[in-house]
């Protein structure tokens, strides 16, 4: 069986969505002086690698923590679009010409090696509107990317967020090892931090490769 941790690391100074409050991290209590470590941290509900919630887009979508756990897990499937700008609904079917029993969509475009680099914020792959909508007819829980948005950078409407999120598929950005897996299909966990009306959370992603489990099993 192989695991491969699919997040960031949240630390002080990295990189955030333009405009974004950076994480901060501090460590008022030490083993040496209190007896215990203990750290406190603050940062947005969007930080790092995380999940969108349809709350983060639509005034009458879903928070994460009103969705069951099951919500957060099944079956993977990956997708390599490296050396695409715009991801359209062709190339999705061409590739993947069955979306029975896939659960997750994880669109592998590269762009995770500009992290921490200006570059990342700018110039990143997306669904095209078609795409999304082509997408939006099938039962997936979740899409993620390796990259910021799936909306481009100039992008006010963020219209691929909002047809993804009005039929509750989670979105899940800034993911990262991608390139890792090796297998197109894989279990994926991403479960989101669990606090009152999320509209998205930082969220742990790990596939896990070569587990025998039934979807029936998966609630």
């Amino acid at each position: 069986m192989k695991i491969t941790d699919l997040s960031h690391v949240v630390h002080n100074h990295m990189p955030v969505y333009p405009g974004t409050e950076e994480p901060f991290i501090e460590h008022p209590f030490k083993l040496e002086a209190c007896g215990y470590n203990e750290a406190r941290l603050r940062m947005v509900s969007h930080t790092g690698t995380h999940m969108d919630a349809p709350a983060h887009m639509l005034s009458h979508g879903l928070t994460l923590d009103r969705m069951p756990p099951g919500k957060f897990f099944g079956k993977g499937r990956i997708l390599d679009v490296r050396g695409k700008n715009a991801i359209d609904s062709r190339f999705i079917s061409y590739n993947i010409p069955d979306f029975a029993g896939i659960d997750f969509l994880l669109l592998f475009t590269g762009w995770s090696d500009h992290w921490g680099k200006e570059s990342y914020f700018s110039g990143y792959p997306c669904l095209d509107r078609e795409a999304a909508e082509f997408l939006s007819t099938f039962t997936l829980k979740g899409i993620g990317i390796d990259a910021i948005s799936f909306d481009k950078e100039e992008s006010t409407e963020f219209t691929v967020h909002k047809i993804l999120l009005e039929k509750e598929i989670l979105l899940i950005e800034n993911l990262t090892n991608l390139e890792q897996i090796g297998s197109q299909e894989f279990w994926l966990v991403c479960a989101p931090l669990k606090f009152e009306n999320s509209d998205g959370a930082p969220t742990r992603v790990i596939s896990i490769e070569g587990l025998m489990l039934q979807n029936s099993e998966v609630k």
